[in-house]
């Protein structure tokens, strides 16, 4: 049986309160002398004792956890299929906790009967809350929250500059992309993504692919691809005047030059595709795939920091941006007729 402090303190010789004040550095009021406090410390180590966390973090009024959330925590994304987008966040998330002595968990779905009953029933000291969705759920559930939380990947002005957000520069992301393009003589380019998908992000790079694309002088326009990418195949079989195109994610790029491809078009002789995210997923495939690279393990790094200092009392960014590059691969080339 794993020995308590009452164990020690009989063994010892003292009261519990001297037992708990030398075990616990100094905490309570029961003072010990140094000789007394040496003989309990080589009492506990004969007796094997080891002090619980779950009763120190009740003793300070925290549980040393951060919970995390996807969106307005329905979903689950995987770690091991498709993008590695996930994994990447995750990565930071974890390095960060660990780096400041917090576990982390993750969150299946809001843990009560409702968004600010799962926010408020105290089994985390705060939340990273990623992938958000402006849905007036989501939102509320934010504004509510009666402990610390940050969000990631959105503007904080989504929020009216009142609550910690850590984002990459995707305007930055969206222009490296098509400045590439241009240097490579496409002149017509098209932003391929579901009109109907509300993501925050999805909307600024879409928003910033429109008025980068003018400023560098570029044909370009926006290329629904709700409907599946049977439907945007044959549209693409129609229409396929757009000699580049740069999409929302990488797994949309994925699937969408996969579809291309399927219809006899080549990748990049007859099309180049620029993605979004740029994990190793995009070195899975054929050809390997161009993207713009968010620094997807910084964001959750980040975003821990910012949550730290606001548990630590200290204060906080309120908006945290980090820039974005470009990894040339396989997919992108000289335009047909350049």
């Amino acid at each position: 049986m794993r020995p308590t402090i009452k164990d020690i303190a009989e063994a010892a010789g003292v009261t519990h309160g001297v037992v708990s004040s030398v075990l616990n550095s100094g905490a309570g009021r029961v003072r010990a002398s140094e000789q007394t406090a040496e003989r309990i410390r080589d009492v506990a180590k004969q007796l094997g004792y080891r002090p619980s966390a779950y009763a120190r973090s009740f003793r300070n009024s925290q549980t040393k956890a951060i919970g995390v959330l996807h969106g307005d925590g329905s979903v689950r994304l995987r770690f091991d299929d498709g993008s590695r987008y996930f994994a990447g966040l995750m990565d930071g998330i974890v390095d960060g906790a660990f780096l400041h002595d917090y576990t982390v968990a993750l969150c299946p779905r809001l843990l009560g009967d409702n968004s600010m009953g799962a926010l408020a029933d105290g089994r985390f000291d705060g939340y990273i809350w990623y992938s958000t969705n402006p849905i007036a759920e989501a939102v509320q559930a934010i504004r509510d929250c009666p402990y610390p939380i940050v969000l990631i990947h959105s503007p904080a002005e989504s929020f009216d500059y009142k609550i910690p957000t850590v984002i990459c520069d995707n305007a930055m992301g969206i222009r490296l992309g098509l400045e590439h393009l241009k240097s490579l003589g496409h002149c017509k380019i098209g932003f391929a993504g579901s009109h109907s998908y509300v993501y925050i992000e999805a909307q600024l790079r879409r928003e910033a692919f429109l008025l980068h694309g003018r400023d560098l002088g570029l044909d370009v326009t926006l290329i629904d691809t709700d409907g599946g990418m049977d439907a945007f195949a044959e549209r693409w079989r129609t229409d396929h005047s757009r000699t580049a195109l740069i999409v929302h994610n990488e797994d949309g790029a994925a699937r969408v030059m996969k579809a291309i491809q399927s219809i006899g078009f080549r990748v990049p002789d007859d099309v180049s595709i620029v993605g979004f995210d740029s994990t190793d997923f995009c070195l899975l495939q054929t050809p390997t795939l161009t993207s713009i690279r968010q620094p997807l393990g910084a964001l959750g790094r980040e975003a821990v920091e910012r949550l730290v200092e606001i548990l630590s009392g200290m204060p906080s960014q309120i908006e945290t941006v980090l820039p974005c590059s470009l990894d040339v691969r396989e997919s992108t080339g000289r335009a047909p007729s350049a």
